[in-house]
């Protein structure tokens, strides 16, 4: 099978039901937790999605080049093809939940991309049965299937990939999940008061008029 890697900042553990160990070639930096006890966990982290705020109705298709702003968003079934953006409007903070009632599908080379301070780590896709990433794709944030996850050949998960009844099939799919950033504070610039140049006052100095004599000459 092709090799996969799982890492990054927030851990690589690789939580797995019913005991049963990954096959093939998979690279991770953390653990293994084989228990039913991670299948629990991320169920109950389904149910909260689903519960954390309304949603506004969206169309199937969120690729071909649209941007979209933090918020919740809902369809049957979810698609993207070609780009997604998801605009932060420089808030770190900014959340981004998308649920399909049924699937999500990501076509071949397609990319989901982060802009003006949104991040991986507060993006949620809640899948109601299965999720499917294309070939050479990007992904960004947690995927949580109720059924099954399967992903292509070179594709890219900035996030995580959460299967609560099924399995996760990766393709040769590199994961890093990474931890939040803390958002940059910005020091607002304390005003500069230019000093005030005083002037010399202006002295008026009176100017005395004299008093001038005419001496008329008189002929004897």
């Amino acid at each position: 099978a092709t090799p996969s890697t799982v890492a990054g900042t927030a851990g690589g553990n690789i939580g797995v039901s019913g005991g049963t160990a990954p096959t093939g070639t998979l690279t991770f930096s953390g653990t293994q937790i084989l228990a039913g006890a991670s299948v629990a966990a991320m169920t109950s982290a389904s149910t909260a999605l689903s519960d954390v705020r309304s949603s506004t109705s969206t169309v199937i298709e969120l690729g071909g080049g649209r941007t979209i702003t933090a918020g919740a968003y809902a369809a049957g079934t979810l698609e993207v093809n070609g780009s997604l953006t998801l605009d932060g409007q420089g808030n770190a903070n900014a959340v981004f939940i998308f649920r399909s009632a049924a699937t999500l599908v990501t076509g071949t080379g397609s990319s989901v991309n982060l802009t003006n301070g949104a991040q991986a780590c507060n993006v949620y896709w809640q899948v109601g049965s299965s999720a499917t990433l294309g070939a050479s794709s990007t992904m960004v944030g947690h995927v949580i299937a109720l059924a099954s996850i399967s992903t292509g050949l070179a594709s890219t998960v900035n996030g995580q990939l959460i299967a609560t009844t099924g399995g996760v099939t990766l393709g040769g799919t590199t994961i890093t999940n990474n931890s939040c950033a803390a958002p940059v504070v910005v020091a607002t610039p304390v005003a500069t008061i230019a000093p005030v140049v005083a002037t010399a006052p202006v002295v008026v100095v009176p100017v005395e008029t004299g008093t001038v004599r005419v001496i008329k000459k008189v002929d004897n």
